[in-house]
């Protein structure tokens, strides 16, 4: 986070920077969202409420490893930015507003733990914080619904008479670390495979770019008929063999699966062997796909050599057009 002062809206601005996280929501909101002036409450599964716990507990590791405190931890202030995924927002903002203070760091620190408590508590009895009065109450009432252990755990988290450390919570979570750290994992392997769908859609497209830049272009070089001569005529075919088949009857045969395993073999240039033919039926070929991709590229090289002919075309557009594909 940054923090700098301004005079840009007519006063003594004092602006904070912090990194931006889209469609992100408060806990507030999340789990307390208003419905026609009243709030629609919903439990938190146990899973959850851990995942919550041990992950401001490694924040709070974090800042009080370095001489410092959060002064943060409330359900206005920490944010949902991915599923389970939490962040703090508003750190050191206190600092900065309250700077004359002159708190103990050790005493900012174990309110940390019982803004800790609380959150917890709030989250796990459907409770307000500003509704928050009988804790112990609240206690009782949290026994009900979830563990013994998490009970225990919020109860030492609000308990004043207790002197806690960052590193000794951290410790006493370590089994629902290891919860956490598997299902971190599994995540991890949900997001490598979706990207890899991406990037495969993405090869795909840029194929299909550069066969449409190519298939029925009206000229080229002077030459009207550029695109139905040489191996250009060949695309063409392979065009209306991916997008254009019929079947007996004449009707568009709409196979997705067909146009996505064709274009998977142009992509990777396999030896395969395709029976091509124009619409006439006067014309056939027999062509690998290694062939054809061969093709292509002549093609869209011939393309873009002409391209850098036009002296509109700057040299550094150029150059993201040669990236691009």
């Amino acid at each position: 986070m940054e923090a700098f002062t301004t005079r840009e809206f007519n006063d003594n601005s004092l602006v904070f920077v912090h990194n931006y996280h889209p469609l992100s929501k408060t806990l507030a909101e999340h789990h307390f969202p208003p419905v026609a002036g009243r709030y629609r409450i919903a439990s938190v599964p146990e899973k959850v409420l851990w995942s919550y716990l041990v992950q401001l507990s490694s924040a709070l590791r974090v800042i009080h490893k370095s001489k410092l405190a959060a002064r943060c931890i409330d359900i206005t202030k920490v944010i949902l930015t991915d599923k389970n995924r939490i962040r703090l927002s508003a750190c050191s903002v206190l600092d900065v507003l309250h700077f004359e203070g002159h708190r103990r760091i050790e005493d900012l620190q174990q309110e940390d733990f019982f803004s800790l408590g609380k959150l917890m508590l709030s989250l796990a009895t459907n409770t307000l914080p500003k509704m928050m009065q009988d804790f112990h109450a609240l206690l009782e009432k949290l026994g009900q619904t979830y563990s013994e252990e998490l009970k225990e755990r919020v109860s030492w988290l609000l308990s004043p008479t207790q002197y806690k450390t960052a590193d000794q919570l951290t410790r006493d979570l370590a089994f629902h670390v290891d919860d956490m750290f598997v299902s971190s994992c599994d995540a991890h392997d949900e997001t490598v495979n979706h990207l890899g769908r991406e990037l495969e859609n993405g090869r795909l497209v840029r194929l299909m770019a550069k066969l449409g830049t190519i298939n029925e272009r009206p000229e080229f070089d002077g030459e009207p008929s550029w695109s139905e001569t040489e191996h250009r005529y060949t695309l063409k075919l392979f065009r209306d063999y991916v997008f254009h088949q019929v079947d007996a009857h004449g009707n568009p045969v709409l196979d997705l699966g067909h146009i996505i395993s064709c274009l998977n073999k142009l992509d990777a240039g396999t030896d395969e062997k395709i029976y091509l033919t124009s619409r006439d039926h006067q014309s056939t070929f027999l062509v690998t796909y290694r062939e054809l991709k061969k093709q292509i590229q002549a093609a869209f090289g011939d393309l873009q050599k002409g391209n850098t002919k036009q002296p509109q075309q700057q040299p550094q557009q150029q150059q993201q057009a040669n990236r691009a594909f």
